[in-house]
């Protein structure tokens, strides 16, 4: 039977080496690149590293599900920081702009728009305190006349996940199906974060399983979650390392070093397809 456990622990240790040997970078103690782009960069880099270890305690305590949330978060992350850390210097600086300055800017104007449909819906008066948490209307009138509608729309768009998977496949990233398969395997992430009818209904149908093949999912599950998680981590350092021009073997030996438990729970994800087409098949 594998050991959850020592999954959770050894995958931590990988983790922290990936995170490790990115630090001289992320510091800005070898500055290569432009301060501002390193700041962000290392800012997303250093979430991205503690939002997986959060995922990691969930895991370990068999909350799979609840760890699903989370690592798309780290998904989506991870993915934006591959995508801001372009080797095209013009594009670069582009996407970093809009990913720090423009993309915040535009969700004021939605956030904004969504309170002030609010306060009317609900009858709020002008003279209630929740007016207070609302930016002011001259505020956002600047904005929108710095992002017209039409500009925001693309903007929006080019940020979005799909969007990103899609313009990366176009950039010859080594081995890059391993990162595409990932975004499409947490589809049920957002379900679970909305708690709608999928998510209590797939909750329901794992309660009704007896417990040995529950146990075999939940295992499974974490075997998925964990893989992707040091193959997020791999990537990240990998374009770290890119983006500054330096030799990527330190990255690789990480991966080598735990390459076994990678391979291990590459391994045991796939018991899952195969329970899904085993049920199929008694239908």
């Amino acid at each position: 039977m594998h050991d959850k456990s020592e999954w959770v622990k050894h995958s931590l240790v990988a983790l922290g080496e990936y995170q490790k040997i990115c630090e001289s970078f992320l510091s800005g103690s070898k500055p290569r690149i432009d301060p501002e782009a390193q700041w962000v960069i290392s800012q997303l880099a250093l979430s991205c590293f503690y939002t997986s270890r959060s995922t990691t305690v969930l895991i370990e305590s068999d909350y799979v599900w609840d760890a699903d949330i989370l690592i798309r978060s780290v998904v989506e992350g991870s993915f934006k920081l591959v995508f801001m850390c372009t080797t095209d210097k013009a594009e670069h600086e582009r996407r970093i702009k809009e990913y720090w300055d423009e993309l915040p800017e535009i969700a004021q104007i939605k956030d904004f728009q969504r309170m002030e449909d609010f306060f009317t819906e609900a009858k709020i008066p002008d003279t209630s305190e929740l007016r207070t948490f609302s930016r002011p209307q001259t505020y956002i009138n600047n904005l929108r006349r710095k992002f017209p509608r039409k500009e925001r729309r693309i903007i929006e768009h080019k940020w979005s996940l799909i969007r990103i998977v899609s313009e990366l496949a176009k950039e010859n990233i080594p081995n890059y199906d391993r990162l595409l398969k990932i975004p499409f395997d947490y589809g049920m992430a957002s379900h679970f974060a909305h708690k709608d009818g999928d998510a209590i209904l797939f909750q329901e149908y794992l309660l009704r399983m007896p417990s040995k093949k529950r146990n075999v999912w939940v295992l499974a599950t974490a075997a998925r979650i964990l893989s992707d998680l040091m193959i997020l981590a791999n990537y990240r350092a990998l374009t770290i390392f890119k983006l500054h021009l330096v030799d990527i073997q330190p990255v690789m030996d990480v991966y080598n070093k735990h390459k076994d438990l990678y391979d291990e729970l590459v391994s045991t994800r796939k018991v899952i397809g195969q329970l899904r087409v085993n049920e199929k098949s008694n239908k």
